[in-house]
């Protein structure tokens, strides 16, 4: 067991070096075991589906940020219809 956590600690220093200290990794390992307990899954099961969902997290942000991209380009579009509007209804009169 002592060999297992000596050989674990340089992973564990990378993790709080991400701000995951013993407190965020107890958190994690109750919910997990909590997903585990209410899914009726395998800790194997639930493992995998754990870095399953990692995965498609990375995917998500992805499209999460090409929403806010389109999402800013509809609003600078939509201030330059409604400039092009005045213009026009000003020109008009």
């Amino acid at each position: 067991m002592e060999t297992t956590a000596k050989g674990l600690r340089p992973e564990v220093n990378a993790l709080e070096g991400l701000g995951f200290g013993k407190s965020e990794l107890e958190t994690l390992r109750v919910k997990l075991a909590e997903v585990a307990s209410s899914y009726g899954i395998t800790a194997e099961e639930l493992r995998v589906k754990f870095f399953q969902g990692l995965a498609d997290y990375g995917a998500i942000g992805g499209f999460q940020k090409k929403r806010e991209e389109l999402e800013s380009k509809i609003a600078v579009l939509q201030e330059q219809k409604e400039h092009l509007s005045s213009s026009a209804w000003m020109s008009s009169r």
